[in-house]
């Protein structure tokens, strides 16, 4: 974002009555830096002491007023923060050092390069199109938002933005043309119709740079709490799930009721009991036109996967590691605020769901061996750090004694299970237990 100049409001609010404009009329003609400013701006420009406006807005209200630009700010320092003008080398080569000279020439170049960037916003045109087609979604709404922080406090954008970006989630993930936007929208005039227009189009163009620059990541390396509306990676998760949670946003007519319903009907008799290869091909095949169906009522199905381990005892009675997967599911209206596009939803609380997952009771945990000596030195080290040396420990399972070396008393042998309990050298106990006995005595 530019750097911003504080304003002189009282004699832009004199140079407007001079001209005989109203606020209306002069926000209509600063559509020089992209589009017409409302008659709130001005006012707020004209009557907030602290209204600060981009050079390019300061330069427009120069032309319309046809006075020097310097008219127009106060000088404080945040004016000298933004000096906008070519540096002159020969005023300030005297006063300067080399190494402050060279800092403000590469300052001048960097809000040189601003102004370039903002210029682009130049060429948005000032007549309507009204069959120009838009998509909007999360990210689109997110730069009309950061707009209207530029402009309003918090207040006024919780109190009048936020409505106004509200109202265009109805369309998103639908391409709309500009004259359904204004059917549905019922402007006063033509100057807010035409605001609203070019605000899509600069929150279209900068959202478009933002994504070349920053080199958007793509879907798969999104992760939590990003979830998924894949439906492979969501049918994969429900074919291994050994516990699930399913969420969803209530539909707002009969039809999208049935269909959410009928959704989670499926998937919860889907993991009653064990199904065949079959009955898994006839799930997927309903579950794909009940997506359909979803889609169609504006609502999407997201999903997230993911494992984790913990350790206990297998069939055969030996110490295992057991693996379990977990799927939490997410059927959301379009016009949810987390729904950033038709790949992506925003589940903040997923960790606090974790407790309150339903177990697939006839799904069995992935065990494997409890521990290979690689693990087991791990798990050791980080228990007793470098006590010990396991150099000479022949590692079979948990319930083995293996040998391993006190670098104080020599070997001992013990269970890994044991050790990895915290047990330790029983020389070494014996000697701090010894030490304890002695200090009670004492006392």
């Amino acid at each position: 974002m530019a750097n911003k100049i504080l304003v002189n409001g009282a004699n832009i609010q004199k140079l407007r009555e001079e001209k005989k404009l109203t606020q209306a009329e002069l926000g209509s003609k600063l559509g020089g830096i992209g589009s017409p400013k409302s008659a709130r701006t001005i006012q707020r420009m004209e009557n907030d002491s602290k209204y600060k406006c981009t050079k390019f807005m300061v330069e427009e209200l120069a032309k319309v007023f046809e006075v020097p630009f310097e008219d127009l700010i106060l000088n404080d320092k945040s004016t000298h923060e933004v000096s906008f003008i070519a540096i002159d080398e020969d005023t300030y080569r005297e006063k300067l050092s080399p190494e402050e000279l060279d800092k403000e020439i590469k300052k001048a170049n960097y809000y040189n390069e601003q102004d370039s960037t903002q210029k682009v916003d130049e060429t948005i045109s000032n007549e309507i199109d009204e069959s120009r087609k838009f998509i909007i979604d999360e990210h689109l709404l997110s730069e009309m938002r950061e707009e209207l922080y530029d402009n309003l406090d918090h207040f006024e954008v919780m109190q009048h933005g936020e409505p106004w970006i509200e109202k265009y989630r109805q369309f998103k993930f639908i391409p709309t043309s500009f004259s359904d936007i204004t059917n549905a929208f019922d402007y006063k005039n033509d100057d807010e119709k035409l605001y609203d227009y070019q605000k899509l189009i600069e929150a279209e163009r900068k959202l478009k740079y933002k994504w070349q620059d920053l080199n958007f990541p793509q879907e798969d390396q999104f992760v939590r709490p990003f979830i998924s509306s894949n439906k492979d990676r969501l049918f994969k998760g429900l074919s291994k799930a050994h516990y699930y949670s399913i969420d969803s946003d209530v539909p707002t007519d009969e039809d999208s009721l049935g269909n959410v319903c009928q959704i989670i009907e499926t998937i919860e008799k889907y993991f009653l009991a064990k199904v065949s290869i079959a009955d898994e091909l006839r799930f997927q095949f309903k579950m794909s036109s009940l997506i359909k169906q979803l889609e169609q009522n504006k609502m999407s199905i997201f999903s997230s996967t993911w494992e984790s381990k913990k350790s206990g005892y297998g069939k055969d009675l030996k110490q295992k590691i057991f693996t379990e997967y977990h799927i939490r599911i997410c059927i959301k209206k379009w016009e949810n605020g987390r729904v950033w596009d038709l790949e992506r939803y925003i589940d903040e609380k997923l960790e606090e769901f974790s407790s309150s997952f339903i177990r697939v009771e006839w799904r069995d945990l992935i065990e494997s061996e409890y521990e290979d000596k690689e693990e087991f030195l791990e798990r050791a080290k980080k228990i007793h750090g470098d006590t010990y040396d396991y150099s000479n420990s022949e590692y079979v399972d948990s319930k083995i004694n293996i040998k391993i070396n006190c670098k104080k008393h020599g070997t001992f042998e013990q269970m890994p299970e044991k050790h990895l309990s915290g047990f330790g050298c029983p020389t070494c106990q014996s000697d701090e237990n010894e030490i304890k006995d002695n200090k009670s005595g004492e006392n």
